[in-house]
């Protein structure tokens, strides 16, 4: 059991809420954060035991080997809870990994063993985050299917913007069905879907181009509102006016990181009076050292 293994963040640079419209979603690892196995012991343990015993995975769960690692070690994480980079993602993969034989399954298999695994801590779950803590690379989520991708360099700047709220997935991904009601919002999440899928296939073929993300940024703003919290508000704002700078959500929003995607960059560890992390462009690896 190779529990020495890193397991890292993830960041979903976009596709958030518009995946649930039929839209494409892009996700990679980010090895800014991350988390592995160390001597000590997993709290709840019986409970996690319990959950993923009852989950009908495709891959083959190698209970004794499972019930040894969360007696004997626990997951040391640098990941922030509840920021939306994928804290339970990355404990979720890394069970997955060390405790079940999933090699001869495709991804989206693994996907779907990985959405019932972390189901325990979210409700419900697609399983994509954890899927890109456990392959580490960057991946394309469509309709159809999953997929890894390479992303070619290109001339941006993307940050974290901390909001130093911590939130609840489940709550937001609640909130947004109750908002998907309206025919306006529905109708509105499309055509957002629409324009995140065209700015994947563009960051694929490393040739993004700012006036849509822009673009995107301002329909979030009017659409998504409720999962941009005041802190963060006033900032966006400021950005939609200029055209090298773009705030968007990082995620389910509602607190956490949000992410700034800018032409030029910011050499400052704060922007605007909020801490920033630079992080490396999807695909390139890690922009810094993890703390």
């Amino acid at each position: 059991m190779g529990t020495q293994r890193f397991y890292p963040a993830k960041v979903l640079w976009f596709g958030e809420y518009s995946v649930i419209e039929g839209g494409d979603a892009l996700a990679s690892p980010l090895h800014h954060f991350g988390g592995q196995w160390s001597p000590g012991s997993f709290e709840s343990a019986q409970r996690f035991l319990d959950f993923i015993q009852e989950q009908p995975l495709r891959a083959h769960l190698d209970v004794d080997a499972l019930s040894n690692m969360l007696r004997s070690f626990r997951f040391h994480s640098t990941i922030p809870m509840g920021m939306g980079l994928g804290s339970s993602a990355a404990l979720c993969a890394s069970v997955y990994d060390q405790c079940c034989f999933h090699s001869d399954l495709d991804l989206t298999s693994k996907q779907h063993d990985l959405g019932l695994i972390e189901s325990l801590y979210h409700g419900k779950s697609s399983g994509f985050d954890a899927l890109v803590c456990l392959i580490q690379k960057p991946l394309l989520r469509t309709t159809e299917e999953v997929m890894a991708v390479t992303i070619p360099k290109a001339p941006l700047h993307y940050y974290l913007v901390d909001s130093s709220i911590q939130r609840n997935t489940l709550d937001l991904v609640q909130a947004f069905r109750k908002k998907r009601k309206s025919p306006r919002f529905r109708k509105a999440m499309e055509e957002m879907a629409a324009l995140a899928s065209t700015i994947i296939r563009q960051i694929i073929d490393g040739k993004p181009k700012l006036p849509l993300i822009k673009a995107l940024s301002f329909q979030q703003f009017e659409h998504l509102d409720v999962f941009i919290p005041p802190v963060i508000q006033q900032l966006w704002k400021s950005t939609l006016d200029d055209e090298s700078l773009n705030l968007k959500l990082c995620g389910a929003g509602g607190g956490g990181y949000f992410l700034l995607i800018s032409a030029q960059q910011i050499t400052a560890e704060t922007w605007r009076g909020y801490d920033i992390v630079e992080i490396a462009q999807p695909g390139m690896g890690a922009a810094s050292s993890p703390n």
